[in-house]
């Protein structure tokens, strides 16, 4: 079977870790033979692998974002005369492909939560749900949660949309020494990995870590983001210079892949009080790396992390903080929630969500055949 995806635009953070599983998945099936559409731009930075078979797209004018007119006009031209099988919309937008079968994956709808935040974007995001949902395209989505704000929101057959969550790999993200002095400097700290945006929610962890120092747990804060937004950022710092605590953070944006791994293992308590997620990566990673998690509430977390995290109302500033203070007192509580974890992301990996994606392939080739 040829399957052509698409890589482009993507180079960091969950999209392009599903894109790239998905594409080493394929790679490795003998019966698959994968075209990957990448683009020009992206290729130094990009961490999706160069796999199969490549064809290669470039914006003009050195755009930053795809309009749906030069994703339609240019994708459709590249893959007219191309002989696949099915092509698959990696996240959201798909061309126009009379003769060739189409899936799209659409992870979540933060885009109608958050619409201001978006900007112009709201208006491409949309574009491609309501073409998939007026097309009636196979979907697939990461999350239960994800599927019933697509039917219940969108307005979409929920009979076309099938649910793969997305998968972290336990050869990657595994407890490491407790021993590593080269962080030491940082500890004991705090930790949270993810872009610094508003729906991300970090400066509630300034407010908790505040309030912790008055309980007398003085904690530091790494903020991984491996995107750099320097207003984000100073949003983040001055708020912890107003409250006192600016010492405490640490925001890190060059992050080597092991040395991630080892921030995991060497924190505290992992924190994630994000607003939105459709899925959410980061607290599987550290229940991998044998960390205890405090995690939001809030969309699909709870079904991700199961009984394997403190889950707590992200605004709540003092449920936050007694969550971390409950993990740091009692070592009991504490290696019971890392067993759940371990447990727990045990559920999630990419070997099930390739493979769930290989058979939903054949389905729909089968259908159109």
């Amino acid at each position: 079977m040829k399957i052509a995806i698409d890589a482009c635009g993507y180079k960091s953070g969950g999209i392009s870790r599903y894109i790239s599983n998905l594409a080493l998945g394929l790679d490795s099936s003998s019966n698959f033979k994968t075209t990957i559409l990448r683009d020009y731009q992206d290729i130094k930075e990009s961490i999706v692998p160069d796999v199969g078979s490549t064809l290669y797209v470039n914006r003009s004018n050195n755009n930053k974002l795809y309009t749906v007119d030069w994703y339609e006009r240019n994708i459709q031209q590249i893959l007219t005369n191309l002989d696949i099988s099915l092509f698959h919309g990696t996240a959201y937008a798909f061309p126009n492909l009379d003769h060739i079968p189409c899936v799209v994956t659409i992870h979540d709808l933060i885009f109608y939560h958050l619409k201001e935040s978006y900007g112009s974007l709201f208006k491409f995001y949309d574009y491609w749900v309501e073409k998939a949902k007026a097309e009636n395209k196979q979907v697939i989505t990461v999350s239960n949660f994800s599927k019933r704000e697509l039917v219940e929101m969108a307005g979409f057959n929920e009979d076309l949309i099938s649910v793969i969550p997305l998968g972290i790999d336990l050869n990657k993200y595994k407890l490491t020494s407790k021993e590593n002095k080269e962080y030491i400097g940082y500890t004991p700290y705090l930790l949270h990995v993810g872009k610094i945006c508003k729906n991300k929610n970090q400066i509630i962890l300034i407010d908790s870590i505040a309030r912790l120092n008055t309980k007398g747990y003085k904690l530091n804060v790494i903020l991984i983001d491996h995107t750099y937004n320097k207003r984000e950022h100073q949003i983040i710092m001055n708020h912890a210079k107003k409250l006192g605590v600016s010492d405490q953070i640490f925001i890190l944006n060059k992050v080597s892949d092991q040395q991630l791994q080892s921030f995991y293992s060497l924190a505290e308590v992992f924190t994630f009080p994000s607003l939105f997620e459709g899925f959410g990566l980061p607290p599987l990673e550290a229940m991998a790396c044998g960390t205890p998690v405090v995690c939001s509430n809030k969309a699909s977390l709870p079904e991700v992390v199961g009984d394997g995290a403190i889950c707590v109302n992200p605004v709540d500033i003092e449920e936050i903080s007694e969550s971390i203070i409950r993990i740091l007192s009692d070592t009991n509580f504490k290696n019971d929630l890392i067993r759940k974890g371990e447990k727990q992301v045990q559920k999630f990996t990419w070997e099930t969500c390739v493979n769930s994606t290989i058979n939903l392939y054949r389905d729909i080739v089968a259908i159109n055949s």
